[in-house]
Parts: structure tokens; C-alpha cells; sequence
């Protein structure tokens, strides 16, 4: 969609700018997050919760094992996950005024930039963290699983490598401008809710709603985002790239799709799957 004629056109970013900004969201925002607040998080979700290790065990996706983790590790990639889950969120909302749009204007299209410039430093803090865990040594129980560590590289790996050339050459392309705003909606469910659905019990009859909720917000999000959106809108851009001879892009973009279809496909097969145990629950334990 074009700009108005009463509009600006949306200023070009440069490559320098881009760069930087990226650089200060991973270092100042997404890592302090992640490796400075995660400890608190842990220890809050250790407390506010007896359930939370078998709601980890139950919402796992397929393939992921979760089931495999360590107490100490299952802690921290629940804390971990809220604090990329708020980033998330702060760029869901960014989104919002382009994603609703009826003509692109110059301070939505600029708040795309910022957002998927900031999916994509939360998502390398997030990759970062998974990788030391993998082989940090002296983390012991505290290490993550080859597979839990492929599938986090899976939900970021499209945003990190296409965010700069996007934003300098398509970003007021309405299927990037859907991109984003996919990946950071998943992102907010992936990361944010399921970590709070695993805190409640579902044997205790009243977290059964607050469940449903949860649950049923997220296969939304699962059926309609991580499906036809996500699917329309990388297709629509690996169209546009090879219209226009972006070859490198295009080979960025594929490469990312690669990781980015298995991982968002798992997420869609446990969110089916967690909704449906939960509508099927029949079974009440005792508190």
C-alpha cells in the first residue's frame, strides 16, 4: 500500500543506524534481560509455584523434550522465555498502528523498523544464552539440550537475518509488515504464555478456565498466525525478491525459513495438542 499524497514517505534508514540500533537492543536491553533479571524470574516461578515442572512436562512441543531437563534448567528456560516474551510483547504493539493500517504513514512504518529490529536483539540475547547453556561446563545441571537449543534458534533465526536488508529495502511492504508482526505475536505466546499456563495445576478444578484461556488464546494465535499468515507472508516476500533480483536476501530468507517452518510447525502441533488434553481433562484430582 502506498502513502498518502498528503503523507511523507517513509525516510530510508541507513545501514549504519540499522546496525547500531540492533547492537544497542541486544546489548542493552535483550542481554540484561535475559543474563541479569533471569535469576529473579527463576526464583519467583520456584516459589509462586509447585506445579510448574509438570506443566512444563505437559505443554512440551513434540520433539522438543522438555521432559529431558533438569529442575535447575527447566527454571531457567521458563525465566529466560518471560523476559523475551516482554520484549514480545513491547513489539506487538509497536506493530499495531501499521499492522491496522489503511494507508502506510512515515511513523508506523518506522515503528515496523523498530519492532523487528527489536524481535531481532531479543531473539539473539535469547539464542546467546541457549548456546552458553549448551556448553557451559560449569552450568551443569543448568545445560539445555541439543534440541531445545536447535528449536530456539528455529523462532529467531528469520528475524535476525533478514531484519537489516528488510528494513532498508521493503519496509513498508505490508507481507513484512505481517512478518513482524507474526513473529512477535507467536513470540508473546510462545515465550510469555505458556510459561504462565505451566504455573497452574490443570488436576485443580478452578485453573481449569484460566487454562482454557490461556490455552485457547494461544491455539488462536497458533491456527491463524503460525499457519496462514506466517506461510502467506514469506511466500509473498520470496516472490517480491526474486521479481527483484534480491538474490542474496532471497538466500537469507531461505535459509531462515528453513529453521523457522519446522520450528513454528512444532509450535503449532503442541498448541493443537495441549488444547485439546485440556478441553478433554476429565479427570479432577483431590487439592
Amino acid at each position: 500500500m502506498e502513502a498518502s499524497s498528503g503523507e511523507p514517505e517513509p525516510s530510508e534508514p541507513s545501514l549504519q543506524w540499522q546496525v547500531l540500533e540492533l547492537a544497542t537492543y541486544t546489548l542493552f536491553v535483550g542481554a540484561p534481560l535475559v543474563f541479569g533479571g533471569r535469576k529473579s524470574v527463576a526464583s519467583w516461578l520456584k516459589d509462586s509455584s509447585p506445579f510448574y515442572l509438570e506443566g512444563i512436562q505437559r505443554d512440551s512441543p513434540p520433539g522438543v523434550n522438555f521432559s529431558k531437563l533438569s529442575h535447575a534448567a527447566a527454571y531457567d528456560l521458563g525465566a529466560t522465555s518471560l523476559l523475551v516474551g516482554v520484549q514480545h510483547l513491547v513489539g506487538l504493539l509497536l506493530c499495531l498502528p501499521e499492522v491496522t493500517r489503511k494507508i502506510s504513514k512515515s511513523w508506523s512504518a518506522n515503528l515496523i523498523c523498530h519492532a523487528s529490529l527489536l524481535g531481532a536483539g531479543a531473539g539473539l540475547a535469547h539464542l546467546a544464552w541457549a548456546l552458553f547453556r549448551l556448553k557451559d561446563a560449569e552450568s551443569g545441571s543448568k545445560n539445555l539440550p541439543l534440541s531445545v537449543v536447535v528449536f530456539i534458534a528455529g523462532l529467531h533465526v528469520m528475524s535476525i537475518i533478514t531484519c537489516i536488508p528488510m528494513n532498508l529495502h521493503y519496509s513498508t511492504e505490508y507481507a513484512y509488515v505481517l512478518m513482524v508482526f507474526g513473529f512477535h505475536l507467536s513470540g508473546f505466546a510462545a515465550n510469555l504464555l505458556s510459561p504462565l499456563a505451566w504455573t497452574f495445576d490443570d488436576s485443580y478444578l478452578p485453573s481449569l478456565p484460566i487454562l482454557w484461556l490461556i490455552s485457547g488464546f494461544d491455539t488462536i494465535i497458533a491456527v491463524v498466525v503460525r499457519g496462514p499468515v506466517l506461510l502467506w507472508s514469506i511466500v509473498m516476500l520470496k516472490r517480491l525478491w526474486y521479481i527483484d533480483g534480491a538474490w542474496l536476501i532471497l538466500l537469507a530468507g531461505t535459509l531462515g525459513t528453513i529453521t523457522t517452518i519446522p520450528a513454528t510447525t512444532l509450535l503449532l502441533i503442541g498448541s493443537l495438542s495441549k488444547f485439546r488434553y485440556l478441553i478433554n481433562r476429565a479427570q479432577i484430582k483431590d487439592d
